[in-house]
């Protein structure tokens, strides 16, 4: 059966001050957070930059964050160097199996917002729209209900891009602050709690300025690599950041208009794109 474990990895972090401790390095509420409950979030840089985009998952003794498997290493590092005196673990969750599917047979807890809810050996995370990621660590069968409606690898990467849900990796981190792939459209960040790194970047531009490049869903008849630049004629809008074949996620300058050709730029085929969230600010 398809997982999608080449999207997420499992980590596990622990310890009596693991709570204090992500709430001072993400910068999604954790404090806020309830028991078995989930939240997306990130890792930011101190010049705003994401490092990694994540998804927690609050447990009664612990917090489990999903995130990109190339960013494991570069993660778990970085936290790590950040402990302190802190009485935290941090875990990789190896033998952990993930499953995509749409909305079937499980409904969700709380409809249209994060949600979490277990079936049998499995812990089920709801994204707000009909997509749902089923965590199995032990090695007990599938459950029968998940065997029919399992996405493959591709048909995941093109929900989330259907979805406008971007996804960092090894080739994307580093790249984008915080705003320009619509993380504060969401509980992602917190403006509310204390501070944590980048956190004075993304405040100064949520209160006092604005970016100039915003997260685009985009459709071509040829495919569209990560990475690869869509150009207006010579002038250079942004690159790819998420690709599923012919659709992708892209971050894009916002000086572009409805009348503009924008192409590819190796292969000048035309590319249609759509604003994510078009009423952003």
């Amino acid at each position: 059966m398809n997982t999608i474990n080449s999207h997420y990895h499992l980590l596990r972090v622990s310890g009596r001050d693991h709570l204090d401790f992500l709430n001072r390095m993400l910068s999604s509420d954790v404090i806020g957070m309830a028991v078995d409950s989930v939240c997306p979030s990130a890792l930011l840089a101190i010049n705003g930059r994401v490092i990694a985009t994540l998804i927690l998952i609050r447990q009664q003794d612990c917090v489990d964050v999903l995130i990109h498997p190339s960013l494991v290493e570069r993660v778990t590092d970085q936290l790590s160097q950040m402990r302190f005196r802190s009485d935290v673990a941090i875990d990789r969750i190896d033998a952990a199996r993930l499953f995509g599917c749409e909305s079937g047979s499980v409904p969700s807890p709380a409809p249209g917002t994060w949600a979490l809810s277990r079936q049998g050996p499995a812990c089920i995370i709801h994204w707000p729209d009909p997509l749902q990621l089923w965590i199995i660590e032990s090695s007990d069968p599938i459950p029968e209900e998940l065997a029919s409606m399992v996405l493959s690898d591709d048909e995941w990467t093109a929900r989330l891009i259907r979805e406008g849900l971007c996804w960092i990796t090894a080739q994307t981190t580093d790249h984008y602050i915080a705003q320009m792939i619509d993380l504060h459209h969401g509980p992602a960040i917190s403006f509310r709690k204390g501070c944590f790194p980048g956190q004075e970047v993304v405040a100064r531009i949520r209160y006092k300025g604005s970016v100039k490049r915003s997260l685009y869903r985009c459709q071509s008849d040829t495919v569209l690599p990560v990475g690869c630049s869509l150009n207006v004629g010579d002038r250079r809008l942004g690159e790819v950041i998420n690709s599923a074949g012919t659709r992708a996620l892209a971050v894009l300058s916002n000086r572009v208009d409805s009348e503009d050709e924008i192409t590819e730029a190796n292969s000048s085929v035309k590319v249609v794109i759509k604003r994510v969230h078009p009423q952003a600010e």
